[in-house]
């Protein structure tokens, strides 16, 4: 699996860093996993194509997840009617419950049209999905209690890769080790200072690291104002900082 940052930054966006967006490619299958607000704007920019991609894999639904979900669905629909696509591919969305009641409630706004269409298979709630070669699994989180989260979890020849979006403090840690078992990369949020109900802070990354015997960590979601902190930690604990356009082997 090859990974790609799209944004490893929050919604507080800055000059370097857009908020979270992360393809997975491998035997010519691609997920995108996360599509905050301003992703299809960097998957142009970084050279993919965003008619290619096999499954859109949604953590949760703030905006800086899941702000460009439904603008990638109805950029496909055009890019197809100017192309004169009779057949269009269609898209998989994984993720948490309740994505296609939102999609109901976005069309009201943003795609009034309703004799048009996209074909969009939901795929909601704690399931699995095999795209190509790579196991697809989404694992319950908490972060909020607004509405449900899920992680992802990815796994191709042996070689594990697990993004948790955003998680806070009331995930215990003996459950997550249960949960998620082997993990040969993780790639999760560590951006607060302190811990907090709906987020994570590099110690517990460290932490979660030992139980587990982790190899590889990439925290994310870095905090503009935490940034300076987080890279430090990072470097004193082996862990790789996130940055847009990184690309990663799994």
């Amino acid at each position: 699996m090859k990974l790609t940052i799209l944004g490893s930054g929050t919604s507080a966006m800055t000059k370097n860093r857009n908020p979270a967006g992360f393809v997975v490619e491998s035997g010519g299958e691609i997920i995108l996993l996360d599509a905050g607000f301003g992703v299809i704007r960097k998957l142009v920019d970084l050279g993919f194509d965003y008619q290619k991609i096999d499954l859109m894999g949604i953590t949760h639904f703030h905006a800086d997840h899941f702000g460009d979900a439904f603008n990638l669905i109805f950029a496909r629909y055009v890019d197809d009617s100017y192309h004169q696509v009779l057949k269009p591919k269609g898209l998989n969305v994984m993720g948490p419950r309740g994505m296609e009641e939102r999609l109901k409630k976005w069309r009201e706004i943003y795609w009034p049209e309703e004799s048009e269409s996209y074909p969009v298979k939901f795929i909601e709630g704690e399931s699995k999905l095999l795209v190509g070669e790579i196991m697809v699994e989404t694992i319950k989180v908490i972060h909020v209690d607004h509405f449900e989260s899920v992680a992802f979890r990815l796994t191709e020849n042996g070689k594990t890769l697990v993004y948790t979006g955003d998680i806070g403090s009331r995930n215990r840690m003996d459950d997550l080790v249960k949960n998620f078992g082997q993990i040969d990369w993780l790639m999760t949020e560590a951006s607060y200072s302190n811990r907090t109900d709906n987020h994570f802070t590099i110690e517990q990354v460290e932490e979660w690291q030992k139980l587990a015997e982790i190899k590889k960590i990439i925290v994310t979601h870095v905090n503009p104002l935490q940034e300076e902190r987080v890279k430090n930690s990072c470097q004193e604990m082996g862990f790789i900082m996130a940055e847009d356009g990184m690309k990663v082997e799994i």
